[in-house]
């Protein structure tokens, strides 16, 4: 039996099919075609199962048929086009998962920018699990630290002409064949994710040719043997400001005393006059 024959089967099971969860037995199903044949029906059948939830909306941010979108895309020749389009329909909208598969194709085609402003979007949605984002979004980061002056090197202008761009592309038939043999879908809608104006740019002081200096030394940031973080070096700074007004409002108070005020006037006397006063005495 070959590859549609083993589909179209399945399919006339499922419409008897009376649970609450069509994904699962689309699961069992693509497992065992998985494991017949080294999986040659596999790209077939995953490409079935994501036509088949494209638009039911319960299943758009579950995480098994994101990843099922995800090995999908895989048996494509531009899986950044399938990326594209199943977000598009709402698919991976708040899965950190399709992020991060999306953001790593672009990386691999050398699109910086284009993975950048993926990561972007994701964090703007508040993907989820939240730190996968960040783990992954802060290794891309350490990956491309010397390609990053290449998006810096844009003009402002630029730079905000980059945000909600949508576009239509019509691909032929035969380019998402591949060897998986999957329908191209026709047109496919290709979005380019918004991206912060200012991502890239490098501080004013950087272009301008001034140093910037930290705020604190590194003396600031030891205190017995120990590395305190700037918000500690700050309440400490800030204490001792405290304090020494306090030192200074006690000084005054004391110096305001009757008692001090009576010693302070024995000591303003001026000497001519104390020595006006012997002479008169000794006469």
């Amino acid at each position: 039996m070959d590859t549609l024959s083993y589909i179209q089967v399945f399919e006339e099971s499922m419409s008897l099919y009376t649970g609450d969860d069509p994904l699962d037995p689309w699961g069992s199903f693509v497992m065992y075609l998985e494991s017949q044949d080294g999986g040659c029906e596999l790209p077939q059948a995953l490409d079935r199962l994501v036509q088949e939830f494209l638009n039911v909306e319960k299943y758009a941010n579950d995480i098994r048929y994101v990843n099922y979108c995800i090995r999908c895309a895989s048996f494509y020749p531009e899986p950044v086009a399938v990326y594209n389009h199943v977000f598009s329909k709402g698919v991976g909208t708040r899965t950190a998962a399709l992020y991060v598969s999306w953001a790593k194709q672009f990386e691999q085609n050398g699109k910086i920018e284009q993975a950048e402003a993926v990561f972007q979007r994701a964090l703007e949605n508040e993907a989820q699990p939240g730190d996968t984002v960040l783990n992954e979004h802060r290794q891309f980061q350490i990956r491309n630290q010397i390609q990053a002056p290449v998006s810096a090197s844009r003009t402002p202008l630029q730079n905000s002409n980059l945000t909600n761009q949508m576009s239509s592309q019509r691909e032929p038939a035969a380019q998402y064949k591949a060897s998986a043999e999957c329908p191209s879908g026709g047109i496919v809608t290709s979005t380019t994710v918004s991206r912060s104006e200012n991502l890239g740019t490098l501080p004013s002081s950087q272009r301008s040719g001034v140093q910037t200096v930290s705020q604190y030394t590194t003396e600031d940031l030891i205190c017995e043997g120990s590395e305190l973080c700037f918000e500690e070096v700050r309440a400490r700074k800030y204490f001792e400001k405290i304090r020494a007004k306090q030192a200074e409002e006690e000084r005054e108070r004391a110096y305001n005393t009757p008692a001090a005020a009576t010693l302070c006037c024995c000591f303003s006397a001026s000497p001519s006059t104390a020595g006006g006063s012997s002479t008169a005495s000794d006469l």
